[in-house]
């Protein structure tokens, strides 16, 4: 016990306490891909707000089984009523406007956190439009393009992130993300 407050001691000495953000756990997390059929709504209409092609991708996932190979289910939006919320949440949550023009310009793969009254939403990799397939922008070595300032090495490839959670208190917790990279070391 005296060890294991000292390791939570060295951390809060090292990064102090979590940001208010950081306690507040997410109800459910999925990854989609916001692919060509998700750009238009169900009568054909090209939409024209990130809100409203995340919105049309769960509708897709849920209620017309038109899923993108990336596409993760989520259980809070399966629910209708739930859909109708997604604008109101995106604009109380996080969407800056890169992610934001990536999302109306290209077919990114997003991770969405859905909170109590608001979304993250996270683009983990461009899509370009003409991308049909949805695959994604690949680079000269046909690996995924790499965003969020993530820069490995020449031949090196970020192939999965994990997040650790670590409860220091009953209202702190600590949350670490590690890049796993492929290639020379």
């Amino acid at each position: 016990m005296k060890c294991a407050a000292m390791v939570v001691l060295m951390l809060l000495m090292t990064f102090g306490p979590a940001p208010a953000s950081a306690r507040e756990l997410p109800l459910d997390v999925y990854r989609a891909r916001l692919g060509t059929q998700d750009h238009f709504n169900s009568k054909g209409k090209r939409l024209k707000s990130a809100a409203g092609i995340i919105r049309q991708d769960r509708a897709n996932n849920h209620k017309f089984n038109k899923k993108d190979p990336e596409d993760q289910g989520d259980v809070f939006f399966a629910k209708r009523k739930n859909r109708a919320l997604l604008e109101k949440m995106l604009q109380s949550g996080t969407l800056d406007k890169a992610a934001r023009k990536a999302i109306l310009s290209g077919v990114p793969l997003v991770e969405v956190s859905i909170y109590q009254n608001r979304l993250e939403v996270l683009v983990l990799e461009e899509g370009d439009a003409d991308d049909a397939a949805g695959t994604g922008s690949r680079n000269r070595n046909g690996r995924p393009k790499l965003v969020d300032g993530c820069k490995p090495g020449p031949g090196d490839e970020v192939t999965e992130q994990t997040t650790y959670v670590a409860r220091l208190s009953s209202t702190d917790l600590f949350l670490i993300t590690l890049d796993h990279v492929e290639g020379d070391i």
